[in-house]
């Protein structure tokens, strides 16, 4: 299981459909909205796209045919160090770990903005989920989100979020 702490997640998105990325059957790991103001359900809505985009990279994985294949982009140099961008036609595509489940954690409102108080909950929730690493239900997160901060405020690797990161590493989340 990887949770995504994002936008959310579409559960409509097709690449999720071959297998069922979002069926989390066991009730153990419901998916969350940590932004005020929404409910869990929004968890698996994601009118900013983003998380859905970052779950693609983690589990998607979409099978098309020869009819309707996957019209994508290559860059590349060629011998001569010339570089070029050519279309080529995939039958599929497919993200890092296709067949894992996925666990939505919305931190991100759905203009894409969010705050700290947010994203320190869902890591709090991965944790507690977790046993704090003693049953390990969650075995990975990621976080493609950043937030500002004044660099006096804290020593590198001490702001709340890295602390909270390297909390979750060390009890064995990926």
């Amino acid at each position: 299981v990887w949770a995504v702490l994002d936008s959310g997640i579409d559960r409509q998105h097709a690449h999720f459909e071959l297998h069922d990325n979002l069926g989390l059957k066991n009730g153990d790991l419901p998916h969350q909205s940590f932004v005020p103001g929404t409910n869990d359900d929004d968890a698996l809505q994601d009118p900013a796209a983003h998380g859905t985009h970052v779950a693609g990279i983690l589990a998607g994985e979409q099978i098309t045919g020869e009819d309707a294949p996957i019209i994508a982009a290559t860059w590349y140099h060629d011998d001569r160090g010339d570089s070029a961008v050519r279309e080529i036609a995939l039958p599929r595509i497919s993200g890092m770990a296709p067949r894992c489940k996925l666990l939505s954690c919305k931190v991100l409102r759905d203009d894409g903005s969010g705050d700290l108080a947010a994203l320190l909950e869902a890591l709090e929730y991965i944790q507690d989920l977790n046993r704090g690493g003693r049953d390990l239900k969650v075995h990975g997160v990621n976080l493609s989100v950043g937030y500002p901060f004044d660099p006096s405020w804290f020593a590198t690797g001490l702001t709340p979020v890295c602390r909270e990161v390297d909390r979750l590493v060390r009890s064995g989340v990926v």
